[in-house]
């Protein structure tokens, strides 16, 4: 895929810039210590997370961001029989805004505002905002917020200013399921760290693809 051909990127937030992988993960062990400690169980432990909160996306506005990743937590307690209530769901969802941000996440976004009119699409309540705004070193005016979108990302776009013909939308193996949008390109980071899964695609790939193609036209 040539990305030069695009004027705007809309990057998901969670999974292509920010960890929640690792921030959902190292909660969860911490206050489930008794869960298996492999990589397969923990592969299988984020797929079942992350099918939940993804099937609440009907009702992210109504339910709100940190509110939905409660209800996630609570319902994998309840389906593997594990330890749950609400002083525990409240302390993983009061550890949510603090994910962090991958390796490559900071630099590659900016590397790529550089050359592309770049938005950042995620799920949040609005008094993290201001957080996630420093953490990225971005403007409130390039963040679109998934759950108070009251249509789909090709429309907002468009109600922007945008063209969708010439937008790419960098998003992950979730939410490229239930994000219909024409231009599209998959970022897939694992969830867990192993020698079996070799590199993982990144960011920082996307930026070395697109220094390539502007070598290429040097010539």
């Amino acid at each position: 895929m040539d990305i030069t051909q695009y004027k705007t990127l809309v990057i998901d937030c969670d999974g292509v810039l920010i960890n929640h992988f690792h921030g959902i993960l190292t909660k969860l062990y911490e206050l489930q210590q008794d869960l298996p400690q492999n990589i397969s169980y923990q592969e299988f432990l984020i797929q079942s997370y992350l099918d939940h909160y993804y099937d609440l996306s009907d009702s992210l506005s109504q339910n709100g961001f940190c509110a939905s990743h409660c209800f996630t937590f609570q319902a994998l307690m309840q389906r593997y029989k594990l330890n749950q209530d609400w002083k525990r769901t409240f302390r993983f969802g009061r550890t949510i805004k603090h994910w962090p941000l991958y390796e490559d996440a900071y630099g590659a976004l900016h590397y790529l505002k550089k050359f592309f009119r770049v938005l950042i699409r995620c799920d949040r309540e609005p008094e993290d905002i201001p957080y996630l705004i420093e953490n990225l070193g971005i403007n409130q005016e390039d963040l679109i917020i998934r759950g108070s979108e009251e249509s789909d990302l090709s429309t907002t776009l468009s109600s922007q200013g945008n063209e969708v013909g010439s937008t790419l939308l960098l998003t992950t193996p979730h939410l490229a399921k239930i994000t219909a949008f024409p231009n599209t390109k998959v970022i897939r980071r694992y969830p867990v760290s192993s020698s079996d899964h070799g590199s993982a695609e990144s960011l920082a790939d996307l930026v070395i693809e697109h220094q390539n193609i502007l070598r290429s036209t040097w010539h």
